[in-house]
């Protein structure tokens, strides 16, 4: 009952935030920041990420959930903890206060459709495209889906393939 609420609301959020934003397709040298939702259980190896991350060559603000952890374990991410969930397990209001002045040129989203935190936040970063795992909510305008096994690395490397072969 409470998820099949939190699904309504993530609906209207994400119909409210798609409202105002211009979609638009960018090719990968005209991009140069990055927003990337990255749950705790995929990311093994933080040193993995951060090697992958600096060889984009871009800006990129990691917000990394961890929805089982009381403190953050990361300082130089982004990370939610449970104290950032609401009744409904969606990101509290001053949680979505503090992304709506942020920017990007693209926002990929690696969690499954099953984590409708990672959604919440996907719908309010504001970035004229992106990519994400599923069509649920009609949030993403580049979905790609993850193979199995999944590994986050693999996953980035193939967005970041498939970014590459726009041409604008």
């Amino acid at each position: 009952m409470i998820r099949s609420l939190a699904k309504i609301m993530l609906n209207a959020t994400a119909k409210r935030e798609n409202s105002s934003r211009q979609k638009r397709f960018l090719a990968w040298e005209n991009i140069n920041n990055i927003a990337l939702l990255v749950d705790a259980n995929d990311c093994n190896d933080k040193r993995t990420l951060d090697k992958f991350i600096d060889e984009t060559k871009k800006h990129v603000e990691v917000y990394f959930l961890e929805p089982a952890a009381k403190e953050t374990s990361y300082h130089d991410w982004h990370c939610f903890t449970k104290k950032d969930r609401n009744f409904f397990q969606l990101p509290k209001k001053n949680t979505y206060l503090e992304l709506k002045n942020k920017r990007f040129d693209v926002c990929i989203n690696t969690c499954d459709k099953e984590n409708l935190f990672s959604d919440s936040l996907h719908a309010v970063l504001k970035a004229p495209l992106k990519c994400g795992t599923h069509l649920e909510y009609n949030i993403s305008d580049l979905v790609i889906q993850k193979t199995e096994p999944t590994n986050l690395i693999n996953y980035l490397n193939e967005v970041v393939r498939y970014l590459k072969m726009i041409r604008t």
